[in-house]
């Protein structure tokens, strides 16, 4: 309780976790705090959620879209993502890896289309290459 309300003396945190409860209560509820006292019990010392309350945090939308971007498709000959990873490797001053990303679309490319990088993916690689010998 220290912990959690260092500023006040043992007696109020004594009673600061009960309080909290039963704000939580109230708001878990919308409604009088005896119909809410279903979703927040106390169980041999520990306060638990009800299994029907419903938590949300963003951590977990994240980690969801995380996975489900692991398992989409991925398109390895997407020139635009290229692109902006070389730019940003280019101002990271990874110009090494920036060279050698190109050289990884331009195999892709070559190998799933038959074709080589745009014109404007060139002109990228042309001017990192240039900013390098300079």
């Amino acid at each position: 309780m220290g912990w959690l309300w260092p500023e006040s003396n043992f007696k109020k945190a004594r009673w600061s976790p009960n309080s909290a409860i039963h704000g939580l209560r109230k708001f878990l509820g919308g409604c009088s705090s005896s119909l809410s006292a279903n979703y927040v019990s106390l169980e041999d010392g520990y306060y638990r959620l009800s299994p029907t309350v419903q938590v949300w945090t963003d951590v977990d939308e994240f980690d969801e879209r995380y996975e489900k971007g692991r398992r989409l498709e991925k398109d390895r000959c997407h020139e635009d993502s290229y692109r902006l990873l070389m730019k940003c490797y280019a101002r990271l001053g990874l110009r090494g890896r920036t060279l050698d990303l190109f050289r990884i679309c331009e195999k892709i490319l070559g190998q799933e289309y038959g074709m080589s990088p745009s014109s404007e993916t060139q002109y990228l690689y042309i001017g990192i290459l240039r900013d390098q010998s300079a």
